[in-house]
């Protein structure tokens, strides 16, 4: 008997191709057991045997065929949830996702699905870099603006909004499990979404523009500090002088750091390390000084104060500096006072003008040690008068 191609198959021509066969073969059967002395029910036994495993062989057909199917959902189900994910954390839905769930053969919906899944997961790591870059440019600024003026969230990846959420849901953490979940864990997606950049970028913003103010006001004070030293007779440094020991200049005298105190609150008494920032800022100024110079003999603007991080340890060393001077300033002036209110006694006794009074003081304006000297030798000669005066 000749039996239709596989390609000719369907399920009713199968049942039409098979009735003929099995009838014939059956047939045989009665014949068959006659000749091998077999009791009757051993045709039944072999007929159940028979029915048993034709059914058997196209239901174990049918679930083979079911399982695949559940195992092409899975895989499908798997990458579209690989893509909502990457969808959530770069803040985008893609109507495609929506298309593809209506395509019924699953091998192709996969590929489908997996060539989305390639290029979402493209993006996202083109997005990623980018929120890296921009990461470290806020480190950068943090060096400089100290490690609390930009909030611990703008300064590392954090996981994309309900990333952790699914993450507990994928491991079967229940929401009573006492489980810490580390937000640094790579198999958390990073937020890149527009907001996630529109944040940082504005905080990159105020960033530089915290720069630019403390630029701003490092210049003024630079300014103040070289008035300080002309008025106290300090020569203004320039860039090739050395750096002056502590007893040549010993301003500004030690100090408890208040910036260290905030960056290391456990220790004790912090103190900064005196002889490295002499070396490391003193030369700053002679630079700021130079520029200054050079800039009002061309009859120009300075610009201020550039390529220089205004650390919040640089800017508390020359406050520091300023308030010595200006406290070492007021101590010569009233020491100054002091000995003019002596000398405007002994002026007047000793019959000295008006005119070389102001002569004198105008001479002698000022605070530094060759002032407070001029009126120390001026208060001797007085004295020294004095005496020769009263012995005659």
């Amino acid at each position: 008997m000749s039996r239709p191609s596989r390609k000719s198959l369907t399920p009713e021509s199968l049942v039409s191709v098979l009735v003929p066969h099995i009838t014939q073969q059956t047939l045989l059967l009665p014949t068959l057991h006659t000749q091998l002395g077999l009791p009757p029910s051993a045709l039944e036994s072999d007929l159940c045997a028979l029915r048993e495993a034709l059914l058997k062989t196209v239901e174990e057909c049918v679930e083979t065929r079911k399982k695949e199917i559940v195992q092409w959902e899975e895989k499908c189900e798997g990458v579209e949830l690989r893509c909502r994910r990457l969808e959530n954390a770069l803040g985008r839905r893609a109507v495609s996702l929506a298309e593809l769930k209506k395509v019924e053969v699953y091998p192709v919906r996969h590929e489908q699905l997996s060539a989305q899944e390639d290029k979402l997961n493209q993006l996202y790591h083109s997005k990623l870099e980018q929120l890296n870059t921009l990461i470290n440019r806020l480190l950068h600024l943090s060096s400089t603006l100290g490690s609390t003026f930009f909030s611990d969230d703008f300064l590392h990846p954090t996981p994309a909004p309900g990333e952790v959420e699914a993450f507990k849901k994928r491991e079967g953490i229940q929401e009573g499990d006492h489980v810490d979940i580390d937000k640094d864990d790579e198999r958390l997606l990073r937020d890149v979404t527009p907001e996630r950049f529109n944040r940082l970028e504005k905080e990159l913003v105020r960033g530089k523009g915290e720069i630019g103010r403390r630029l701003a006001s490092l210049s003024a004070l630079f300014e103040q500090i070289a008035w300080l030293y002309t008025e106290l007779g300090i020569l203004l440094p320039t860039p090739a002088d050395p750096v002056p020991s502590t007893a040549e200049f010993p301003y500004p005298r030690p100090y408890q750091s208040k910036v260290a105190a905030k960056l290391d609150p456990f220790s004790v008494a912090p103190a900064p390390n005196l002889i490295r920032q002499r070396n490391e800022y003193l030369p700053i100024f002679a630079a700021y000084v130079g520029k200054l110079q050079e800039a009002m003999e061309e009859g120009r603007d300075s610009g201020g104060v550039e390529g220089v991080d205004p650390t919040q340890m640089l800017v508390e060393w020359f406050e520091r500096l300023k308030a010595d001077l200006e406290e070492e300033k007021i101590r010569r002036e009233a020491h100054i006072q002091t000995l003019y209110d002596q000398l405007e006694v002994l002026w007047k006794r000793m019959g000295i003008t008006d005119e070389d009074i102001d002569d004198f003081v105008e001479l002698n304006r000022g605070s530094s040690t060759e002032n407070v000297r001029a009126y120390e030798l001026e208060l001797e000669r007085m004295l020294e008068m004095k005496r020769e005066k009263m012995s005659t």
